[in-house]
C-alpha cells in the first residue's frame, strides 16, 4: 500500500491509510525589491549576497481510513501521538530516491457515513534531499581535472586524502595536509551543474556531499 514513511511510521503499514490527495508547494523565492522614485518598475536585489533563498515549503496529504467505524476514534488519537507537532524525515513512496524534513501537523479528521479521512500538513524545508549521500573516490596521480556534478542546492564537499593533496577550485587553491581526516573549505562549493576541480598529489581522493533539489 503506498503512502508517506514519517520517520519509522508508514501511513498504510502502521496505520491502515490510503492516500486520496497530495499537494506539494514549491518553496517561493525570497526576493528583495526596491522601488525607485521617477522610474519605471523596481531594483531586485533578490541575489545581490548571493544565490537565491528559499522560504519553507507546505506538504499536504489527505487519507482514507481502511478501518472499521468503530475504531476511527483509536486510529485518530494513535496517528495524532505518533506524528502531530513532531518533526521527521519524511519519504514518499513515489518518490523514493529522496526524503524531506518537515514538521508535521495532523490537520483534521472527518468522519462521512462509512470513511474516515484525515488530512496531514508538513511545514517542509525548502530542499528535498537525496536518499543516500553522492560519494566520489579517484586515484590522484599529478595533476587532475574532474567535472562533478551537483544538483540545485548549493554545498560544501567533504574531502578526505590518503596523502597530502592541492585542490583548485574557481581559482582557489585548498591544501588538504590532515592525512585520513574529514576536511571541508568554505572555499569550494559546488553550484549547481558540472563543477570542474582541479587535484595535484600522489594517493586516493574520496569526495563527499549531500545533493539537494527542489
Amino acid at each position: 500500500m503506498k503512502g508517506v514513511l514519517f520517520g519509522e511510521y508508514h501511513t498504510g503499514g502502521d496505520f491502515g491509510l490510503v492516500m486520496t490527495e497530495k499537494e506539494i508547494s514549491a518553496p517561493v523565492p525570497k526576493t528583495h525589491y526596491v522601488e525607485i522614485e521617477g522610474a519605471d518598475g523596481s531594483l531586485d536585489f533578490s541575489e545581490a549576497f548571493g544565490e537565491i533563498k528559499f522560504k519553507r515549503r507546505t506538504m499536504k496529504y489527505v487519507f482514507v481510513s481502511t478501518s472499521p467505524r468503530f475504531e476511527f476514534w483509536t486510529v485518530f488519537t494513535r496517528i495524532q501521538n505518533a506524528l502531530h507537532g513532531k518533526e521527521f524525515r519524511i519519504i514518499d513512496d513515489e518518490d523514493p530516491g529522496y526524503y524531506h524534513i518537515g514538521r508535521v501537523s495532523v490537520d483534521k479528521w472527518k468522519i462521512d457515513k462509512v470513511l474516515g479521512t484525515i488530512t496531514i500538513t508538513v511545514d517542509a524545508e525548502p530542499y528535498k534531499y537525496r536518499l543516500a549521500e553522492t560519494v566520489r573516490t579517484e586515484g590522484i596521480t599529478g595533476t587532475q581535472w574532474f567535472g562533478i556534478w551537483n544538483d540545485r542546492m548549493s554545498v560544501n564537499p567533504i574531502f578526505r586524502a590518503s596523502a597530502p593533496m592541492t585542490l583548485v577550485f574557481e581559482g582557489k587553491t585548498v591544501s588538504i595536509d590532515a592525512v585520513d581526516t574529514d576536511v571541508m573549505s568554505t572555499d569550494i562549493v559546488f553550484k549547481q551543474g558540472n563543477n570542474t576541480l582541479q587535484v595535484t598529489g600522489e594517493g586516493t581522493l574520496t569526495i563527499r556531499y549531500q545533493e539537494g533539489a527542489l
